[in-house]
């Protein structure tokens, strides 16, 4: 996880892509957490279990790419667990349309 400053405070990430691919572009796929429940509601939305690094919920349709320059300048968080990143690995293929 990463924290990005922006125009409007800190904002937090999950970096989702795999290292292979982070380690042969100059970005990292990351998808946004959100203290708001407003599209709970939604299978792309996926609420963090108890006890993880952070609290509220990942918007896994707001899929984008973080730069290397960004990251460099964030600060790590630490990282969620399997369960947690399972959880959001079904809210990317929720919004991806994708099926297991």
């Amino acid at each position: 996880m990463a924290t990005l400053d922006r125009e409007v405070g800190p904002k937090y990430w999950v970096i989702v892509s795999n290292n292979g691919r982070n380690r042969n572009f100059d970005t990292a796929l990351a998808v946004r957490v959100t203290t708001t429940n407003r599209h709970a509601n939604l299978d792309s939305v996926v609420a963090l279990p108890a006890g993880e690094v952070l609290n509220g919920w990942v918007a896994c349709d707001s899929l984008t790419e973080i730069w290397d320059d960004d990251l460099a300048r964030s600060t790590a968080e630490g990282a969620l667990s399997r369960r947690a990143m399972s959880a959001v690995e079904d809210g990317l293929m929720a919004a991806l349309g994708s099926r297991r």
